[in-house]
């Protein structure tokens, strides 16, 4: 048994550190399917948190302190399909996975420049994009074909310039 196992709720793959008053991201077993660390006290997460975690499909840091998230902290997770980093401190994403389908950053600090120019334009699995509650002016273009949500809705970015969404 992992000793995060010993600190946090382990079952079939499914890690619940939820409320564990953590500063940063546990060890995780190799075989980590998902991984629930909210309502820490997590500032960062560095490109070496879920490294060799080729199983992780969802990362749920909800209710933490995160402001900084290193560039490669997700990339490398060929499964990932899901990350939600909602109520956080974030003024910047790193380059995303291709692979996602749900994004959820609602109620962060998140400003235009701080996402990746064409960022989402490769993720041709995105579903849902949960963008609202940020100082975001534009959100960069094209969007993938497969989104069925995005809030908040377009026509709430009036700065867009040319190439984004308006």
């Amino acid at each position: 048994m992992a000793a995060v196992c010993l600190l946090c709720v382990c079952i079939s793959g499914s890690v619940y550190c939820d409320d564990a008053d953590l500063e940063q991201i546990p060890p995780l077993p190799k075989d980590t399917t998902h991984f629930y660390g909210r309502f820490n006290r997590i500032r960062h997460v560095k490109n070496t948190d879920f490294i060799n975690l080729n199983k992780l499909k969802r990362i749920d840091l909800t209710g933490n302190q995160i402001s900084g998230l290193d560039e490669d902290a997700f990339r490398p997770l060929p499964q990932l399909q899901d990350i939600l980093l909602a109520d956080n401190n974030l003024q910047a994403l790193p380059e995303l996975p291709p692979t996602l389908r749900y994004v959820d950053v609602r109620n962060n600090r998140l400003i235009s420049k701080g996402l990746h120019k064409e960022g989402f334009k490769d993720m041709s699995q995105l579903e849902f994009l949960y963008l609202s509650d940020n100082e975001l002016n534009y959100i960069p273009i094209p969007l993938p074909e497969s989104l069925r949500v995005l809030t908040p809705a377009e026509q709430q970015y009036p700065d867009s310039p040319r190439g984004h969404v308006l």
